[in-house]
């Protein structure tokens, strides 16, 4: 045996030491940055939950004064028809009043004398 290999020999067996140790210092580090994220995973799902439900609260909230919006529009129409039919009635009302001024009005011509 040559001098050369036992020179050589502690320094591959270093080499594969380190190699080892450095695959057990990655290995943990995956396994800490693999226990982060399903614990990171695990809050967002919390916080996805909790969002859904102040959506679904605020969903609600909105169902229940649309219904109260519709509800008014309803009334309001109801208020609007009743106006119209008011408008109608007096517009006929003041037609039929028309007429019966030109009608007093051809009576009073047929009943009085001419104006010179």
């Amino acid at each position: 045996m040559s001098a050369d290999n036992f020179d050589t020999k502690p320094t591959i067996e270093t080499v594969l030491e380190r190699i080892n140790a450095l695959a057990e210092k990655m290995d943990a580090q995956s396994t800490s940055i693999k226990d982060d994220i399903a614990e990171l995973k695990t809050q967002l799902n919390g916080e996805v939950g909790k969002l859904y439900d102040e959506i679904g609260k605020v969903h609600a909230r909105l169902d229940t004064e649309l219904g109260k919006l519709n509800e008014r529009l309803d009334e309001y129409d109801t208020r609007f028809d009743r106006l119209e039919s008011v408008t109608f009635k007096t517009r006929s009302e003041f037609i039929d009043m028309r007429a019966d001024f030109k009608e007093w009005r051809k009576q009073l011509k047929d009943v009085l004398p001419p104006v010179a």
